[in-house]
Formats: structure tokens, C-alpha cells, sequence
């Protein structure tokens, strides 16, 4: 089993009512610091929504907004899947609670009080079937991907044990400020293929881009609050090209815009 699978993969425990529930664990091997990163938390959740709609007719993500509530601890998470809109034949909607117990140790049951757990993340997901979309494909304005043989290899300052990247070194600081925007291609060491799982991460695993600024303009890290990932492909190969703009600083908080493809240049994925 790939290093990503063995830390997201989410173990199905039963019905209350009209909510169904997952358990699994959060890892300080995909931590920041403490904290693990909002792209591996988002994947966990992730996780629990595809294998709760894996019989259905909407077996697929469409979009996919997480709210990041409190920061997520290491230890065991309950995930509650909510169905909000289900048919058997177009879009389907649910939301999705990700919390912890204050005993982080404990074993995670449905029969447990939920009032002892505290939502760390809440999700909206609209699932679909990707296969039987059809019409108009047009891209207006797309994002500029700077070609892969001008990116240099690099090691991040964390989870670099998890990835391989190479990013734009042109962007970043120097005796000049750099300027907001990351291009990188970015793979599992292990060599995973990309799936609707891993896109989460590699919407978060990156350098900020507005602190490429420089420490004069912008000398703060920001969490991230919030994830939005639409789904435009089924994701294929092992490596994303990603691109990611910081357009609009106010007091320091800012928002991304991001798109996610794969070696081949088909889009995969946009982001916010």
C-alpha cells in the first residue's frame, strides 16, 4: 500500500439515523509543525465521501469545499457523511463533519456521545459521474504553466519525505521582491498515480506565494481557512502540474487561485 493510502484510508462503522460515519486517524507523518496539512485532512474526508458513494450513480467528486473550523490534532477522527440531495441520476449532495474526541486516544465508535467531539472540519461535496458529462469545453484566459524544463528541483522545509518537486525559482525573492505565483510539478516519493484523493494535498502542498514577496512585505504564515476544488477530469498519471496565483492581498489574507493538471496538459482540477 502507497504511504498516502495507509494515512487516508477510512474504515466505514455504521448508520445513526440518517447519517452514516467513518473513522480513521490523523498522522504527524503529513503534519506541518504540529498541525497535519489541510490537503491530507481534506483527503481523509475525502476518502470517507468516495467510499460512501462508491455504489451509487454519482461515484465521482464534482466539487469539493472544506472549512477548516479548528486544527485537526493527531490522533482519531470521525468522519459524519449527511446526505443533503441523493437520485439515481444526476448530481448528488452531501455534507460531511470531520471531529475528534478530547480523548484522542480513545477507540472511535458510532455508539460513543457525540457531544464529546468537536468538529474540526465541514465539508460540502456534490458528487457525479464524470463518464456521462458531455458538451462545450472552451477555456478562456487559462493560468500561465511555466514549461517543466525550466523548473529546478527543490526540497521543501516540511513533507519533504512524502513528495518530489520541482517549482519556478524565478518568482522568488531576491535583492527584489518575488512576485505571488508558484508554478511546480510535484509527485509522491513512492511514485503514487494521481487520483480525486491526492488532489487535496497538492492543492496544499506548496509555498505560499504571497510570501515570495519577501520577508520586508509580508513576514507572517497564514492557515488555511478554507479549500475549494472543482473536478474537471479523472485524474490520471503519477505527476501534477500545478499553478498557483495570489491576485487580491488585504491585511494580510489573500486568496489563491490554482489549476492542477497532469503530464499530458489535461486539466484536472481548479482550486480556490
Amino acid at each position: 500500500m502507497y504511504l498516502f493510502d495507509q494515512y487516508t484510508t477510512t474504515k466505514y462503522l455504521g448508520k445513526v439515523g440518517p447519517r452514516t460515519y467513518y473513522s480513521g486517524y490523523a498522522s504527524k507523518v503529513w503534519a506541518i509543525g504540529e498541525v497535519p496539512n489541510g490537503g491530507y485532512v481534506a483527503a481523509l474526508v475525502l476518502d470517507a465521501s468516495l467510499q460512501h458513494y462508491s455504489t451509487t450513480h454519482q461515484p465521482h467528486p464534482i466539487a469539493f469545499n472544506t472549512f477548516f473550523l479548528r486544527k485537526t490534532d493527531e490522533g482519531g477522527v470521525l468522519i459524519e457523511i449527511e446526505d443533503i440531495k441523493m437520485g439515481k441520476t444526476g448530481y448528488a449532495v452531501s455534507q460531511i463533519r470531520m471531529k475528534q474526541a478530547k480523548d484522542l486516544s480513545r477507540l472511535i465508535s458510532i455508539e460513543d456521545d457525540l457531544s464529546e467531539y468537536t468538529d474540526k472540519t465541514i465539508s460540502i461535496i456534490t458528487m457525479g459521474d464524470l463518464h456521462k458529462e458531455h458538451g462545450l469545453t472552451y477555456t478562456y484566459k487559462p493560468m500561465t504553466l511555466v514549461p517543466v524544463d525550466q523548473l529546478t528541483e527543490y526540497t521543501y522545509p516540511y513533507l519533504s519525505h512524502t513528495v518530489n518537486t520541482s517549482i519556478d525559482l524565478t518568482k522568488l525573492p531576491s535583492e527584489q521582491p518575488g512576485l505571488p505565483e508558484l508554478n511546480q510539478v510535484i509527485e509522491f516519493k513512492d511514485h503514487r498515480p494521481n487520483d480525486f484523493k491526492s488532489i487535496p494535498y497538492w492543492c496544499d502542498m506548496i509555498l505560499s506565494p504571497p510570501t515570495f514577496l519577501g520577508k520586508n512585505i509580508l513576514d507572517s504564515w497564514c492557515a488555511t481557512m478554507q479549500i475549494e476544488i472543482q473536478f474537471k477530469a479523472i485524474p490520471t498519471g503519477t505527476k501534477a502540474h500545478c499553478t498557483f496565483l495570489a491576485r487580491h492581498i488585504k491585511n494580510s489574507r489573500f486568496g489563491l487561485d490554482g489549476e492542477v493538471y497532469n503530464e499530458q496538459g489535461e486539466l484536472m482540477a481548479i482550486t480556490k
